[in-house]
């Protein structure tokens, strides 16, 4: 899913998906104690309860905070990590199902299992786009890619920066530029079959002598060739980023 230099990427934008799965796996939390203190025929309003809930689960509580912050960070191993707490937290609903049986329990774990599945989707693709991921690495001979579609940066009618694609999909794309960009919005412009496109985009990372990591916004100006159909025209031509380099 992700390559050796995403470790070295500063990640400057945090897409709704990232705090929308960080918020879930907070809540997983507090559905694990709701649910042990119904397994319980306790209330999960007792204080005292919820202290040694805290107290006798501080290894769980560790590895909720340590996901949590490795998906701000967007760290590759953060779907493994999401994904094992969920699992675990899925595992003690059905435990708590086996010992004894309770419709409220088994009613919270179906939409649990929906959320999950639907967040933990959401969080796998959005580790695999390209912005996030340049595609090559550190140990490479040569230049990342063999055939080059060349792109530059535009502030304000400005060319602030130039490179050349080494990733990309339908939101997002990798420019491998060893200029450095202080401006975090812009418009990529790429010049391809005597065409012009422009895109807005805004720089999610950025990483020394590696480059930066787009995510496109929505164009002000419509009527401009942009990046869907640069994307169309590519795709179309059989331009793939594995068979390029």
């Amino acid at each position: 899913m992700l390559n050796y230099y995403t470790m070295k990427l500063k990640i400057i934008y945090r897409s709704s998906v990232v705090w929308n799965i960080s918020g879930f796996t907070i809540l997983a939390f507090f559905f694990l104690y709701a649910e042990r203190a119904l397994s319980l025929e306790k209330t999960a309003l007792d204080m005292s309860f919820f202290k040694s809930f805290i107290t006798s689960n501080k290894i769980l509580l560790s590895s909720f905070i340590i996901s949590i912050l490795s998906l701000y960070t967007l760290r590759k191993f953060s779907f493994t990590l999401v994904l094992s707490l969920l699992v675990y937290v899925g595992a003690v609903f059905i435990y708590d199902l086996f010992q004894q049986f309770d419709k409220l329990i088994l009613l919270m774990l179906f939409f649990y299992i929906i959320f999950s599945y639907y967040f933990l989707l959401e969080l796998y693709t959005e580790l695999s786009r390209a912005y996030l991921n340049p595609k090559f690495s550190e140990n490479e001979l040569f230049d990342p890619m063999l055939y080059k579609i060349n792109a530059s940066i535009v502030v304000d009618s400005k060319v602030v920066g130039s490179g050349y694609l080494t990733n990309w999909d339908e939101v997002s794309c990798f420019l491998h530029t060893s200029d450095n960009l202080s401006e975090y919005e812009g418009t990529i412009k790429i010049e391809f079959d005597g065409c012009e496109f422009l895109q807005d985009a805004k720089i999610a990372s950025k990483g020394n002598n590696i480059g930066i990591g787009l995510k496109f916004v929505r164009n002000e100006n419509d009527t401009i060739l942009n990046w869907n159909e640069f994307i169309k025209i590519i795709t179309d031509q059989g331009f793939q980023v594995e068979y390029m380099k």
